[in-house]
This record gives structure tokens, sequence and C-alpha cells, in this order.
């Protein structure tokens, strides 16, 4: 039996959003129209790991209001 993932939202999010084109794919179609075309989305690049700011250390990343 092949073994449950112990956190499965974080690792789909990964794996989906891990990959440019459905990144890019998901910004030009989720944010406004305005803002897509202020962006330069030719440098978008796929950085490895995690990062929560020192001002955040105290706090859940995915909890921000």
């Amino acid at each position: 039996m092949p073994k449950k993932p112990s956190k499965p939202h974080d690792e789909f999010f990964k794996a989906t959003f891990g990959r440019l084109e459905i990144a890019l794919d998901y910004v030009q179609k989720m944010l406004l129209a305005d803002l897509v075309t202020e962006l330069d989305t030719s440098k978008l690049t796929r950085v490895n790991g995690s990062f929560v700011s020192k001002a955040l250390q105290e706090y859940f990343s995915d909890l921000i209001l």
C-alpha cells in the first residue's frame, strides 16, 4: 500500500505551483488584468525551499491577513 503523504495539502501546492507553466497560467488568469500587464513574467523563476521573514517567524505563514 502506498504511503499516505503527511501534509497532502502542502505537497499538492508545492507539486502544482512548483511547475513554472502552471504558476504562470494561474497568475495570468487569477490576477487583475491591469496588474498582470505590469508584471515581467519572463523573469518568473522557481526557487526551491521556503522563506519566512524574521518579522513573521512567530506566525504561520499561510495565516497572514
